[in-house]
């Protein structure tokens, strides 16, 4: 359970016991309850590392004292005769103990560097969680056909934005593909697999991070969620790519002009990051290590096959 979630659930607990406890017994859970408190706070890796180091030393040395009589003796005479093995014991625990401690405060440390250089970074977009409709032009089928020509037939080729653009994908089926189609649109998923194309409702980084290495022989990237993505995300995306492509890599975008030019695209992209350049995506496949052929196509869009070096 999470710690917010333990939290609200102290918190309803609290009030069914007010109703029905005593004044008494109320203050006496409420005292208990505290004492949980600091566990449940931003700060409880502090707190715990503090009574990990005031728990962290063992004492070998006990006191004899007894209630019985001779009790103290008989205490006194064991302890002699195994006084040796016991504080050898007692001396590695407390050697492991606080090499234990010392590690977690340093990773403690560690954390708490990391976290203050995180909070200076941009966040990133958040995932997309609805279909966004990209005008995808009528020569975008035979391009990407073209394109793939010298696939083997069934080779296992991934479509993304596949329900935006179903002829693209039926196509590329009656070429003799193994299309995995993946998309965001729940609707257009079902119209493609009622038409017996296999297809997933998933983002598309989730997607291409489930795949098994070189298990696909081409990927088709585009689409919002390449479009609408912040620089270090298509970063991502090209490797996942990479990762799980054996041979080629489409990629398809549009110039930002385009877009801008419908009010509703131009309006995810004043609440997203942007859509990039054709310059700029052709220095983002440099850097990440393909070699590209460009072909521009109608309606502002670039079909860039990409194949790694």
């Amino acid at each position: 359970m999470a710690a917010d979630d333990l939290a609200q659930t102290l918190q309803e607990a609290r009030a069914a016991l007010r109703a029905r406890l005593e004044p008494s017994l109320e203050r006496t859970l409420r005292e208990a309850l505290r004492d949980l408190d600091p566990l449940l706070r931003h700060e409880a890796l502090t707190e715990r590392l503090r009574r990990l180091a005031r728990a962290a030393h063992v004492e070998a040395s006990v006191s004899t004292a007894s209630r019985i009589p001779a009790g103290a003796v008989l205490k006194s005479m064991v302890r002699k005769l195994t006084g040796w093995y016991v504080s050898a014991v007692v001396q590695q625990v407390n050697a492991f103990a606080f090499e234990t401690s010392a590690t977690l405060e340093a990773v403690a440390l560690r954390l708490e560097a990391l976290e203050r250089r995180l909070e200076g970074l941009e966040p990133l977009a958040a995932p997309l969680r609805r279909p966004i409709r990209l005008p995808w032009p009528d020569q975008l089928a035979a391009a990407l056909l073209a394109a793939a020509d010298g696939l083997a037939p069934g080779a296992r080729v991934l479509l993304a934005d596949a329900a935006a653009d179903p002829d693209t994908a039926i196509a590329l089926t009656e070429h003799g593909l193994d299309v995995l189609g993946v998309t965001l649109d729940l609707d257009g998923a079902d119209a493609l697999a009622a038409r017996g194309l296999e297809i997933r409702v998933v983002g598309l980084g989730e997607l291409l991070e489930q795949l098994a290495p070189r298990s696909l022989a081409a990927a088709i990237l585009r689409g919002p969620e390449l479009e609408f993505a912040s620089p270090a995300t298509k970063r991502a995306l090209l490797r996942a790519a990479r990762r799980a492509v054996a041979g080629l890599l489409l990629v398809v975008w549009f110039e930002p002009a385009h877009l801008a030019a419908d009010e509703a695209l131009a309006a995810e992209g004043d609440l997203r990051p942007g859509p990039l350049s054709s310059g700029a995506w052709l220095r983002l496949l440099d850097e990440e290590g393909f070699d590209v052929v460009v072909e521009p196509l109608p309606g502002g869009v670039t079909v860039t096959r990409a194949r790694a070096r």
